[in-house]
């Protein structure tokens, strides 16, 4: 994963959603939400997108001002919605580092 710092806007999140090891086929999500907590605990909800045609369950989101606003270790987990359900991914762990 990439390595972001406080403020950084354009960053890009790539997530690939696994099953079994193998890539999720995402191509009939009909949502996929990137969740982001921060250190204080406050959730961020981010309409993420397919990067390519979903069959090898690619994700990506490009960060907005105020998304990564505070320095410390950050929570990501997707939520996707499919025709047949809905699931939240397992959790991920980055940190966001302080910048000048």
């Amino acid at each position: 994963m990439a390595q972001f710092r406080a403020n950084d806007v354009g960053s890009v999140f790539y997530v690939t959603v696994t099953e079994n090891g193998s890539a999720f086929d995402l191509s009939d999500a009909t949502e996929i939400t990137l969740k982001l907590r921060k250190p204080d605990g406050s959730v961020l909800e981010r309409a993420a997108a397919l990067y390519n045609d979903g069959t090898d369950g690619l994700v990506f989101y490009i960060t907005v001002d105020g998304d990564l606003d505070t320095p410390g270790n950050w929570l990501g987990q997707l939520y996707v919605a499919l025709v047949s359900g809905h699931w939240n991914t397992d959790m991920f762990a980055f940190p966001v580092g302080e910048a000048l």
